[in-house]
């Protein structure tokens, strides 16, 4: 519920753009950042200036870290109220005073209505906390656990209540059942599961790696504390495997793996492995988003032609309008998003496979059938849920190509549909 809404008043502030979209996740990576800096700093974690450059560069530089903080998705939102929430879970040795209760009950109440990815990793965690801490920690431990699970309650009460009063309540339940894959999901085994948790990103297993060979080869020797955190790093994949995409949550491997790098080089005081590590980090990402830059010049082209058509036709992409591009997607289509909401239009993405699979009313209604069978039952919890149109009344509808044209028209005409008129075609898109 909160990302959305935040993203709303992002976009109301700074209009929706492909640039102020990746800036708002790109700002919780920065905030996510300076608190992370800040709780190891005051933690006695990394204690030299050198060890807190070293942990800024492997924070940035992770095999995924860069698409996650630009992909305009909730997940940075997440890690900043996740970093919060740990940090007011974890007892400080170094604090003055007890951390209040409300802290962690407040965060967790975010954490949650931002997004329920990292609760696996947060739950296992605590329980390991509670089950290692020395004996005067674990009464502040269950209390703050206490006043976490009042926080999430009260975060899943707000939006249970926020869908019944906009009709979405059914959808919003489905999605805690269908987006994992414990209950349905991408349909992997379990194991399966598991070993693409492990796969989407091999970096953080580099940096572990490391910090073993450096700990067990250094002075002063690692502590028991310091192998047990890094076999608890070791196991956050599987922890998380659970959750539906890997590549969202790879964050919570790649943090844990960063941090305890930069400590064993920081205690070691290595500055010749610490400047190696710097090097290496920068020079695989600047590698890799070259690569990356190079292997996306054709679809940057396509998506200029597409700015280049909606600024040639404002009478058609006018405030209000429909606009309907047939694609799905993951084709190309998607470089009208920006241009089309820039111009105060709707836009509406229906491609082949959403115009001839179930709507969503069948879909929930198949799913709703599954589990309760009385049909009078189903209409009064469906009385809780609206459903919106898959297509618009009218509207103009953009075929990007004469072949999807050809593919698309007969199933618009089978749903009621009729062209009323056909514009010349236009450069790169000779069906709009």
């Amino acid at each position: 519920l909160l990302f959305p809404l935040v993203e709303t008043l992002w976009f109301r502030v700074f209009s929706p753009s492909h640039a102020s979209a990746c800036a708002l996740p790109l700002v919780f990576a920065l905030l996510s950042s300076f608190s992370l800096l800040r709780i190891l700093t005051r933690r006695g974690i990394l204690a030299s200036t050198a060890g807190r450059c070293l942990f800024v560069v492997l924070y940035w530089c992770g095999w995924n870290m860069i698409w996650i903080v630009t992909n305009g998705r909730p997940d940075t939102m997440a890690m900043f109220f996740t970093i919060l929430l740990a940090d007011a879970l974890v007892p400080d040795p170094a604090a003055t005073r007890r951390t209040s209760l409300l802290a962690p009950a407040a965060v967790a109440y975010l954490l949650l209505l931002t997004s329920p990815s990292t609760l696996p990793v947060l739950f296992i965690g605590g329980l390991v906390l509670l089950a290692t801490a020395a004996q005067t920690d674990r009464k502040q431990i269950f209390k703050a656990g206490v006043a976490t699970a009042l926080g999430f309650g009260l975060a899943m009460a707000t939006m249970l209540a926020y869908y019944c009063l906009t009709h979405e309540i059914v959808t919003f339940i489905g999605s805690y059942y269908q987006h994992n894959n414990a209950t349905s999901g991408s349909g992997l085994p379990f194991f399966g599961a598991i070993l693409k948790a492990y796969q989407t990103d091999l970096s953080p297993f580099l940096l572990l790696l490391a910090s073993a060979i450096i700990a067990a080869a250094g002075r002063p020797r690692p502590t028991r504390r310091f192998w047990f955190a890094l076999l608890f790093a070791a196991l956050i994949p599987a922890l998380m495997a659970p959750n539906r995409y890997a590549t969202y949550y790879a964050w919570t491997f790649h943090l844990p793996a960063a941090i305890l790098l930069a400590s064993v080089l920081d205690r070691s005081n290595k500055k010749v492995l610490m400047s190696v590590c710097v090097v290496l980090s920068l020079s695989a990402l600047v590698c890799r988003e070259y690569m990356n830059f190079k292997a996306t010049a054709e679809r940057r082209a396509l998506y200029a032609s597409c700015q280049d058509l909606v600024n040639s036709h404002p009478e058609v992409f006018r405030p209000n309008a429909d606009i309907v591009v047939t694609e799905d997607i993951d084709e190309q289509g998607c470089g009208f998003l920006y241009p089309v909401l820039s111009r105060g239009s709707r836009f509406w993405m229906r491609g082949k496979h959403i115009l001839t699979i179930p709507c969503d009313e069948t879909r929930v209604r198949e799913c709703l059938s599954a589990v309760v069978p009385d049909s009078a039952i189903q209409e009064k919890i469906l009385a809780f849920q609206r459903f919106p149109p898959q297509l618009p009344d009218s509207g103009t509808f953009l075929f990007v190509t004469p072949e999807g044209r050809a593919k698309i028209l007969p199933v618009l005409s089978e749903k009621g549909y009729h062209e009323e008129s056909a514009l010349t075609p236009a450069d790169a898109y000779p069906c709009f």
